[in-house]
C-alpha cells in the first residue's frame, strides 16, 4: 500500500502540475517558490527554525500537558552539501539551552549518524531498523527502498508536465508504458494517452501492473488538467484513478495585484488483493500576489482533505481502514528580481481515525537560503547494525525526554505521574 500511495501521488503532481513568467500565472503558480525550490535543488544551503504547537496527540487526555512541553521548543535544522555528501545537522532549543544535537550525513552507499557522542556507520537496511518492531511486516512492507524513478523535474504547484512525461516514456523510464501525444496550438502538448506494463516494484504483488488511460491539459482562460488512467494486475487487483484541476484568475493591473487559485478532486478506488480501497482528496489552493517597487509577495493558502477506506485485513486490525485528514497551510514568500532567500509556513493539521481525533495541532517554520554547508562532527565512525541504532535512538530519547520533564511545572509533572 505503501508503494501505491507513491506511484499515486507522481501521477497526482503529473495531473496537477512552471514555465517562465514574471508574475504568477497558469503556468507558473508560485515564482518564488519555483525560484527556492531550483536552488534547494541546486545544493544550495537550507537553515529553518520549526515550532510545534500540538492540540491533540492521539489517547492523551489532558493537552495541557503537550502544551507545556512544547512550550518554547525550537527545532532548528540546517542541510547542505560539500565534496557530493549531504549533511543535515538537527538541534532541539529551549531558549539559549541545547537539548539534543544529531547529524545525519549521506554519501554514495555511506551514511553516517552523529548522536549522543558517536558516531555510526548505518546498514543499508537501517531504516527499517529504525520502525518500531511488527509495523513493517503488519503493512506488508518487505523492503525500504523505493521505486528508482527518474526525475522529471516535478516541483511542489507545478503545472502537468506533458512534455516532460512524453520524453520520459519515449526514453523507457517507465517501464513498457508507451504514449500517443496530441499538440496543442501553441505548440505544446494538449493530452496524452497511456498504455503499457509499468515498472515492477511501483504496485504490490507479483504479477506485472499495466496502466491505460489519458492526461489532459486545457487551455483558455479557466483552463481544466484532467488524468483518468486504470491499473490492474490478474484478478482481484484493479485501481481507477480520476483527477481533474480548475484554474482561475484575476489581476488588478492598475496596482498590480492578483489573485490565482486552482481546485484539484481527485479519487483513487478499486481493488487489492481482492478488497476494496478507496482515496478521495480535495485541494485548493489561492495565491494573492502583489508586485511593489520591483519585489514580488505572495502568500499562497491551501486547504487540503483526505478521506480513506481500505478493507484490507492487515490494515483494518491496525485501525487504519478508515479515516480522513484536514491541513490549513500558509506558505509566504517575497522575490526580487526573480530571487528569493527566505520564506514562512504555517500549517495547521486534524487527522481522524476511524472516526477518532488522532492529532492535531499547528506546525510553524520559517527558512532560509545560504551559507556554508554544516559541519558534520570528525569522531571515528564505528559499524553498526539493528541492534546498536536501536539502542542509541532509545538513549537519545531517554534524554530528550528527561531534559523534557524537568523542565515542566509542577501541575504537569503531577499530571503526568497520575498518567495522561
Amino acid at each position: 500500500m505503501r508503494k501505491i500511495i507513491l506511484t499515486v501521488w507522481l501521477l497526482l503532481l503529473a495531473a496537477c502540475g512552471a514555465a517562465e513568467t514574471a508574475l504568477p500565472g497558469f503556468d507558473d503558480f508560485s515564482p518564488g517558490y519555483r525560484c527556492l525550490s531550483g536552488r534547494i535543488a541546486s545544493g544550495e544551503t537550507v537553515a529553518a527554525e520549526t515550532v510545534i504547537a500540538p492540540e491533540a496527540a492521539f489517547y492523551i487526555r489532558d493537552v495541557s500537558v503537550l502544551s507545556d512541553l512544547f512550550s518554547g521548543l525550537v527545532i532548528e535544522t540546517r542541510t547542505g552539501t560539500d565534496a557530493d555528501a549531504q549533511t543535515t545537522v538537527m538541534t532541539l532549543r529551549d531558549g539559549g539551552q541545547t537539548l539534543e544535537t544529531a547529524a545525519l550525513r549521506t554519501s554514495g552507499e555511506e551514511t553516517l549518524l552523529s548522536l549522543g557522542g558517536r558516531t555510526l556507520r548505518l546498514p543499508p537496511e537501517w531504516l527499517r531498523s529504525a520502525v518500531p518492531h511488527g509495523i513493517p511486516d503488519a503493512l506488508g512492507i518487505t523492503d525500504f527502498s523505493l521505486p528508482e524513478m527518474p526525475a522529471i523535474g516535478l516541483t511542489r504547484f507545478a503545472r502537468m508536465p506533458l512534455e516532460e512525461l512524453a520524453a520520459l516514456i519515449g526514453d523507457g523510464g517507465l517501464g513498457g508504458v508507451a504514449c500517443e501525444a496530441e499538440s496543442a496550438a501553441d505548440g505544446g502538448l494538449s493530452r496524452l494517452t497511456l498504455s503499457g506494463q509499468l515498472p515492477t516494484g511501483l504496485f504490490p504483488g507479483d504479477g506485472p501492473w499495466t496502466v491505460e488511460g489519458t492526461l489532459s491539459r486545457g487551455s483558455g482562460k479557466a483552463p481544466r488538467d484532467t488524468a483518468e488512467l486504470a491499473f490492474s494486475c490478474g484478478e482481484g487487483n484493479a485501481l481507477t484513478l480520476t483527477c481533474s484541476t480548475q484554474y482561475k484568475a484575476s489581476e488588478a493591473k492598475k496596482d498590480r495585484q492578483g489573485t490565482l487559485t486552482r481546485t484539484t478532486r481527485a479519487r483513487l478506488s478499486g481493488k487489492v488483493g481482492g478488497n476494496g480501497v478507496s482515496f478521495d482528496l480535495s485541494l485548493k489552493e489561492k495565491n494573492a500576489w502583489r508586485l511593489e517597487g520591483g519585489a514580488l509577495s505572495e502568500k499562497i493558502t491551501v486547504s487540503t482533505k483526505l478521506d480513506w477506506q481500505d478493507r484490507t485485513p492487515e490494515h483494518s486490525a491496525l485501525r487504519l481502514g478508515n479515516g480522513n485528514v484536514t491541513a490549513e497551510e500558509t506558505f509566504a514568500v517575497t522575490s526580487t528580481e526573480g530571487e528569493a532567500d527566505a520564506w514562512t509556513d504555517e500549517t495547521s493539521l486534524k487527522l481522524y481515525m476511524t472516526g477518532d481525533k488522532a492529532l492535531a495541532g499547528r506546525i510553524t517554520i520559517a527558512a532560509r537560503l545560504g551559507g556554508d554547508a554544516p559541519a558534520f562532527p570528525s569522531a571515528g565512525a564505528e559499524a553498526a547494525d539493528g541492534g546498536v541504532l536501536m539502542q542509541e535512538l532509545r538513549s537519545a530519547g531517554a534524554r530528550i525526554a528527561q531534559r523534557l520533564y524537568s523542565r515542566l511545572g509542577k501541575k504537569s509533572q503531577g499530571t503526568i505521574t497520575k498518567g495522561l
